[in-house]
């Protein structure tokens, strides 16, 4: 039965319960086994056939072996993962994972610094000044970059998240579906918690500006036209120069910052940890712990010169005016069908 079923292309559950990208690093990082394993002369066969205790020692040297030659952390964990899966050899590794953890505590410490709104509003209004000296596709990524931030600020969303989002994942304030209300709902297609929280999830967001930004962005767009017409790359890209713009290089913000970056605000205004585990979709309050101490501490060490602060300052008067959408219509402002028929105008 389960051989015709196979053949039938049927799921394999066993096999599914992993996303794609995860079976891949499992892939890489068992990859990386093979190579040790012809290193110290080891088969295949003699690994399936030893017991926990040697497996665990034969991974103990495999992590030191990683260690000498400077392979990456990650790619050495996910090779013991793909051991541990292949024998379900589940918390049977205890010293290989203790190897792990002593190497762990010598990585320099990675805090994703976290935005603030003020740095939001600043950047926004870089991209939307940048709209005036481009054309064609370049304008509308400038436009889909600025509420990009906006949505992953306020809606708590990760940088791939941001990157796949789709018109029919937005739901507005009047729509008849949703019956009302203030906030815009934004589906989450695939999340990363989708394992213990559901396949689809949702995100709410009740910024006013955001939401009459939306209003305004999404005029003329199909269901499937994208926020952002570009890829990762590029998103990162114009958030790397509207940083250098604002002479905030030395802060180092990524993608994953607006996240813990809303995070963080939420936290300072409402001071509710549940109200914020269920916003942001945090299957463990400890990991919404970890992101507010690395959020408040990173706002502590990260200083700004006299010169950058002043420079911001006298920004505050125009970012006011950005609360709102222009009178002028997305449709007139940007040639959406051209953009999203693939045309390279600039």
């Amino acid at each position: 039965m389960v051989g015709a079923a196979a053949g039938r292309g049927v799921k394999n559950l066993r096999r599914d319960r992993y996303c794609v990208d995860y079976r891949e690093r499992l892939r890489e990082g068992l990859a990386l086994v093979g190579k040790f394993l012809l290193y110290v002369n080891v088969k295949w066969a003699e690994v399936q056939g030893a017991s926990s205790r040697a497996v665990d020692r034969l991974m103990c040297d495999f992590i030191q072996w990683c260690y000498e030659k400077e392979i990456h952390l990650g790619l050495a964990t996910h090779g013991l993962l793909a051991v541990q899966h292949r024998f379900h050899l589940r918390r049977q590794l205890s010293e290989s994972w203790e190897c792990i953890r002593t190497w762990k505590t010598e990585q320099p410490p990675s805090t994703r610094t976290p935005f603030t709104p003020y740095i939001l509003e600043a950047l926004v209004m870089f991209c939307i000044s940048s709209v005036l000296a481009s054309m064609g596709r370049t304008r509308a990524l400038y436009f889909g970059a600025a509420l990009s931030f906006r949505l992953g600020f306020f809606g708590l969303l990760r940088p791939v998240e941001l990157v796949g989002l789709i018109v029919s994942q937005i739901g507005l304030p009047d729509s008849t579906l949703l019956g009302g209300g203030r906030s815009v709902v934004i589906l989450i297609e695939r999340p990363k918690t989708r394992r213990y929280l559901g396949r689809r999830q949702f995100a709410l967001i009740d910024d006013w500006a955001t939401v009459s930004w939306l209003y305004w962005f999404l005029e003329g767009l199909a269901r499937d036209d994208k926020i952002f017409p570009g890829s990762g790359a590029e998103l990162r890209a114009i958030l790397k120069e509207g940083l250098r713009f604002l002479g905030l290089e030395h802060l180092k913000l990524v993608l994953a910052g607006l996240r813990t970056g809303g995070a963080t605000y939420f936290f300072r205004r409402d001071q509710n940890l549940g109200k914020l585990q269920f916003m942001g979709r945090w299957r463990a309050v400890a990991t919404l712990h970890h992101y507010l101490q690395e959020g408040m501490t990173a706002h502590l060490l990260a200083g700004l010169s006299d010169d950058t602060e002043q420079f911001l300052l006298s920004l505050r008067p125009r970012l006011a005016s950005l609360r709102s959408p222009p009178r002028v219509s997305a449709v007139q402002l940007i040639p959406w069908r051209r953009v999203h028929d693939g045309s390279k105008q600039r």
